[in-house]
């Protein structure tokens, strides 16, 4: 090869390297951002969602609040069914990992600790996360077939979920639970964790008895009527 076209193919593979380079580092550059527009997306959606409803919360709205181009939010979900389950669930999800304890504790257990440590993690996630509440109380109005908040695919869920299996089948849970699933159990004992968040019970309540206390005692009624219910043989916590 001559030294003229030596020198052009090293200046092409040069500029094409060069190119790369530039590429790969903005590619690199978008993620994050990619990233900050989803997270902005589905904060605006939760707010939107808790107080409009599925039905009155329009993805114009959204785009608005989000201060984004609409299109932008289906470059990220592919409907507003989709984005009112990905803004239920991110409402959870942190709270989950964070107050979670390791499956190995998790499944040593005795019953009454067992749901106590569930029931408290729920509770305090609905406590902490007020619209999230509001939401699945619009969920009940507007939706008939809408999955509850079980996240069955996490492996602390699966845990949950293998132990009241291991509860069943060892006779912890009164019989006339037999014919359950876990998963509906679970559903049961969610669905008491929430009550005071997610039902009109709150409303008997005013804003300033809720109190830390209050909490406590609330959360621990709840604790011993659920265990109460569920065990065979109940005994003083």
């Amino acid at each position: 090869m001559d030294q003229g076209k030596y020198d052009n193919l090293t200046i092409y593979i040069d500029r094409t390297t060069h190119n790369k380079s530039i590429m790969t580092t903005a590619t690199k550059k978008q993620r994050p951002s990619a990233d900050i527009t989803r997270s902005n997306i589905l904060q605006a959606a939760q707010k939107l969602f808790a107080s409009h409803g599925f039905a009155g919360t329009s993805i114009s709205m959204i785009a608005k609040k989000a201060n984004i181009n609409q299109s932008l939010i289906y470059h990220h979900f592919t409907n507003k069914h989709d984005l009112w389950c990905k803004a239920k669930k991110e409402f959870i999800t942190p709270d989950l990992s964070k107050e979670s304890p390791p499956s190995t504790q998790l499944q040593s257990l005795a019953l009454y600790d067992f749901i106590k440590t569930i029931i408290t993690i729920r509770f305090n996630i609905y406590k902490h996360n007020p619209d999230m509440g509001r939401m699945l109380l619009w969920q009940f109005l507007e939706f008939n077939d809408d999955k509850p908040l079980l996240e069955d695919s996490s492996p602390m869920m699966t845990t949950i979920l293998d132990c009241i299996t291991q509860f069943k089948n060892e006779g912890e849970i009164h019989p006339r639970y037999i014919n359950y699933t876990a998963s509906q159990l679970l559903f049961y004992i969610f669905t008491n964790a929430s009550s005071l968040f997610t039902s009109l019970y709150g409303a008997w309540f005013n804003k300033d008895e809720m109190t830390e206390e209050f909490h406590k005692q609330y959360a621990d009624f709840i604790i011993t009527a659920v265990y109460q219910s569920l065990a065979s043989a109940p005994t003083s916590p």
